[in-house]
This record gives C-alpha cells, sequence and structure tokens, in this order.
C-alpha cells in the first residue's frame, strides 16, 4: 500500500482510525488519525448498511491516487474530493 490524498492532505500508508459527525442528512465530517497522530478532516457522504468487506477504494488521476471510498462494517463512506484546478 501507498499514500493516498484526501481532499486536500497526504494520508500515509497504515492504520489509521477513523469517526465521524454528522453535519446535515447524509452528509459527515470524517476524521481519520494516522499512526504519527496527525489528524485529517475531509466530507464525506455516509452510505449505511452491512458492507461485504472493509477496507478502501482509491483511484489514480495524473498519478495521485486518491481515496475514493473507505468501508466499515456497517457503512460506506463515500470522500468528497475537489480535486479540480488541484495542482
Amino acid at each position: 500500500a501507498t499514500a493516498v490524498r484526501a481532499g486536500n492532505a497526504q494520508v500515509p500508508r497504515g492504520i489509521c482510525e477513523v469517526s465521524w459527525k454528522t453535519v446535515s442528512g447524509s452528509q459527515v465530517l470524517l476524521t481519520i488519525k494516522t499512526e504519527d497522530d496527525k489528524t485529517i478532516t475531509v466530507s464525506a457522504r455516509m452510505v449505511e448498511g452491512k458492507q461485504e468487506t472493509t477496507g478502501v477504494v482509491t483511484s489514480v488521476m495524473n498519478g495521485v491516487a486518491y481515496l475514493k471510498e473507505l468501508h466499515t462494517k456497517n457503512a460506506r463512506f463515500v470522500i468528497q474530493n475537489r480535486t479540480e484546478g488541484s495542482k
């Protein structure tokens, strides 16, 4: 596994602790705490429901890996990456 970007932040490879806070409806703020105690907060849409697997979905754009989804046992979080115009 390699580091990925979530929003404007770099998420290093490794074990992360994830929590979330509902903003409105299915919109949440996802907080990712990395092994080196950095905290990254990104916007996401939560889709509740049992997931077959836990883990992440990534995509590569212009050579950069982006975090697209995070799957837990009971929900799927679709990361709201704003990659338009990023450098």
